[in-house]
């Protein structure tokens, strides 16, 4: 039971900053102290924090509940990330969409296109690779990519992120790109990494823009949620 709570606790404090990328400066301004110091920490800026008051110096008083005496500056370097991370989603999304297949099924009026044999996407940082790929057009942009697999080859799929020190890997039998919402969607033995933790389950859902990631067993209950740290 212990154990259990702890990888609950440990996979609620590794999506914390991934949901501060939804924030702006102002938003960070109105963070309590002890808020701003989580963010700091969980972002890996923890040497960007210098505390204050009497128990600055205690080791054994939790860091959280200590002074902070550069409220302004670190609010400012959390802010820079927050910005960084938005111009590089930016700059993926103008990127130019690459496609490579051993042969190709074309329909321009309804702008759905099918990439068969050993096929592979790219597109910046993103890599797709599956047997068959389906690419759903409209008449500006591209609207959702779905990569199928075979039980021999699994479909895959790699992209790196701003505020991960790994890249983002997942595989499943089917793996389906909502290019719109910024999501991937993975059914059929999911499994993914981020950063040093994994997950694995019947079907798991990645949200790209926020860094969170939804597991989810098999509907029979033969299948439960797996998730591993590495330490």
């Amino acid at each position: 039971m212990n154990k259990l709570i702890l990888l609950t606790v440990l996979f609620i404090t590794s999506l914390a900053f991934a949901e501060s990328t939804a924030l702006t400066k102002s938003d960070l301004e109105k963070l309590s102290d002890k808020e701003l110091i989580l963010k700091a920490i969980d972002s890996g800026n923890y040497t960007k924090i210098e505390f204050g008051g009497s128990e600055a110096l205690n080791p054994n008083f939790p860091s959280y509940k200590k002074d902070l005496a550069n409220r302004e500056e670190l609010i400012a370097v959390l802010a820079g990330m927050i910005e960084a991370v938005e111009e590089s989603k930016q700059e993926q999304e103008k990127q130019s969409i690459e496609i490579e297949a051993e042969s190709v099924m074309v329909d321009e009026a309804t702008g759905y296109n099918e990439f068969i044999g050993d096929a592979e996407v790219r597109q910046g940082s993103l890599v797709m690779t599956a047997e068959v790929i389906q690419v759903q057009t409209n008449a500006d942009d591209v609207e959702t990519m779905v990569a199928k697999g075979t039980p021999e080859q699994p479909a895959k799929y790699i992209q790196s992120q701003e505020n991960q020190a790994r890249y983002i890997e997942a595989t499943a039998d089917l793996i389906t790109y909502d290019v719109n919402e910024g999501m991937i969607f993975l059914d059929g033995d999911a499994y993914l990494v981020q950063g040093f933790d994994s997950f694995r389950g019947d079907s798991l859902t990645y949200d790209i823009d926020n860094d969170k990631v939804f597991v989810k067993g098999s509907e029979d209950g033969t299948k439960r949620v797996k998730f591993k740290i590495d330490l």
